[in-house]
C-alpha cells in the first residue's frame, strides 16, 4: 500500500496536509524499520527452530541407540533362557534316569 493511499484511508491524516506531508516523508524510514524488525524477528525464529530440530534429532538418535541396546539385551536374555532351559532339561532327564535305576543310586 502506498503512503498516499494509506493516508487516504485514514481521515485524520488527510485532514491535516502538513501531517500527510510528514507521513509521506517518513514513510520510507518507517517501512524500512518495519521490514528490518520483521527480518530480524524471522531470522531469530528460524535459528531457534533450527536449534530445536537439532536437539530433537540428537534425542531421537539417543532413543534409537537405547532401543538397539535393549534389543541386544533381550536377545542375550532369550539365548541365556534357552541355555538354561536346556540345562534344566538335562537335570530332569538325569533325575528321571536315576529314578528308574534305583540300584545305581547307592
Amino acid at each position: 500500500m502506498s503512503p498516499a493511499s494509506l493516508a487516504d484511508t485514514h481521515g485524520s491524516i488527510t485532514c491535516n496536509p502538513a501531517g500527510a506531508e510528514i507521513f509521506n516523508q517518513r514513510w520510507p524510514d518507517i517501512n524500512a524499520a518495519i521490514r528490518a524488525g520483521l527480518t530480524d524477528e524471522t531470522a531469530e525464529k528460524i535459528q531457534t527452530g533450527d536449534e530445536m530440530v537439532k536437539r530433537s534429532g540428537m534425542s531421537s538418535a539417543q532413543i534409537i541407540a537405547n532401543i538397539h541396546d535393549l534389543s541386544r539385551t533381550m536377545e542375550e536374555t532369550a539365548a541365556a533362557s534357552g541355555q538354561q532351559a536346556g540345562g534344566v532339561e538335562e537335570v530332569n532327564l538325569s533325575v528321571a534316569v536315576k529314578a528308574w535305576r534305583p540300584a545305581e543310586r547307592c
